[in-house]
């Protein structure tokens, strides 16, 4: 028998979004070319490789202060294999700047990735989680412009329960708020939200992570925009199983330019969920 060849995987630094669908599909395609896939990964983020990879380390950023796939806080050149990987022949090591991919730049990024479907459960038709929120509260990057003020959230959740509507919030709890009357999955595992996402009906909020992570989850989506060519993103270059995407962008790009909040109307949200669910989103 000849000798195993191994990849390792440097954990990807920066953000969420551009994680799935700008590393690890890259990642799932290279990994068919060898005997053993060692991936490095933030706690929690298991599921995103585990169809693949023959061990699993955690590595959690320094910082969270992230801007598209480039982590400020993180060491420069910290190669990651000579702790974990070294000595082992037959090695190939994927280091976390290898896949710098931005879907602006190269249309056909999807082609050159394999992605999956994520979460164990289908949707059921009666009970359950019905609707997830993602109260988005965070500063980073200078992005807060891009929040949820949780009053305006809380009134679309307030309305949804009154219906009868089962609603969670979904995100991390340093980045996302909770509701009142909502259950709390903020912070759960990805094996865990992946499969309360198949599970539900409907993930509303601001385009971020848990809005791109739906989309591998078969999760219908509503969200909005700041800046008009994000809409694109959620629609098509960043859902490759054309999953149900509404969105609603912002009048115009001034919003994204001047740093100002888009906030769509509660009624214009509260509209959109129930058309949604009446076209068959409940099925």
């Amino acid at each position: 028998m000849g000798i195993e060849k191994t990849l390792f995987i440097e954990p990807f630094i920066g953000e969420q979004g551009w994680e799935i669908f700008s590393y690890q599909g890259f990642i799932r395609r290279l990994a068919k070319r060898f005997d053993r896939v060692i991936v490095m990964c933030r706690t929690g983020h298991d599921a995103l490789y585990t169809d693949f990879a023959t061990k699993i380390v955690h590595h959690d950023p320094q910082l969270e202060n992230t801007d598209m796939w480039k982590n400020h806080g993180e060491p420069d050149n910290h190669h990651f294999d000579q702790y974990y990987a070294a000595g082992i022949p037959q090695l190939t090591v994927v280091h976390n700047d290898s896949y710098q991919t931005r879907w602006w730049d190269d249309p056909s990024w999807n082609t050159q990735q394999d992605f999956i479907r994520y979460g164990k459960c289908d949707r059921p038709k009666v009970g359950g989680v019905a609707i997830l929120l993602h109260v988005r509260h965070t500063a980073k990057c200078n992005t807060a412009f891009r929040n949820w003020p949780r009053s305006h959230a809380q009134q679309v959740a307030d309305a949804l329960m009154s219906q009868g509507l089962r609603v969670a919030c979904v995100g991390r709890e340093g980045s996302a708020l909770t509701l009142d009357g909502a259950i709390d999955l903020r912070d759960y595992p990805l094996s865990v939200l992946t499969d309360m996402m198949r599970q539900s009906l409907l993930l509303v909020g601001p385009q971020s992570f848990p809005a791109h992570l739906a989309t591998l989850c078969d999760l219908p989506c509503l969200c909005w925009q700041t800046k008009l060519e994000h809409a694109t993103r959620m629609q098509t270059r960043w859902n490759p199983f054309n999953v149900w995407v509404e969105t609603i962008p912002a009048p115009t790009d001034n919003y994204w330019k001047d740093r100002r909040m888009w906030l769509p109307p509660v009624k214009a949200v509260l509209d959109r969920i129930d058309q949604m669910l009446d076209k068959g989103v409940k099925s």
